[in-house]
């Protein structure tokens, strides 16, 4: 091997124990900035993890858009029955009152007849 070759090859490999030396002070140097990154992480992801099982949750029980117009309609065809009950009960109570009028005409008729 040319000796320029073995300089070449001892050069690249003090450059490579440097860059190592380089990277294990600047990992020291910032440990307690990438401790505080690495727990803050740890937290968002936790986070987001809750959040993912709410979504899903939500999804799971939250009723769709048909559900609820279904729901709305049953509802509402109830109130229509509700409403044709009511209206069927005015008729009735209508033509009581119509009825007890008659019968307290002919009673006063009859009343006044024996006087």
């Amino acid at each position: 091997m040319s000796s320029d070759m073995g300089r070449s090859i001892e050069s690249v490999g003090a450059a490579v124990e440097a860059l190592h030396e380089d990277l294990r002070l600047f990992r020291d140097h910032n440990a307690a900035e990438f401790e505080r990154v690495d727990v803050r992480l740890h937290a968002l992801t936790v986070e987001q993890a809750r959040a993912r099982g709410d979504i899903e949750s939500l999804k799971e029980n939250s009723a769709t858009r048909g559900e609820l117009r279904a729901g709305v309609d049953l509802i509402m065809n109830r109130l229509d029955g509700l409403a044709g009950k009511m209206d069927d009960m005015r008729y009735y109570m209508a033509k009581q009152n119509d009825r007890l009028d008659g019968h307290e005409t002919r009673i006063t008729r009859l009343e006044s007849g024996r006087s």
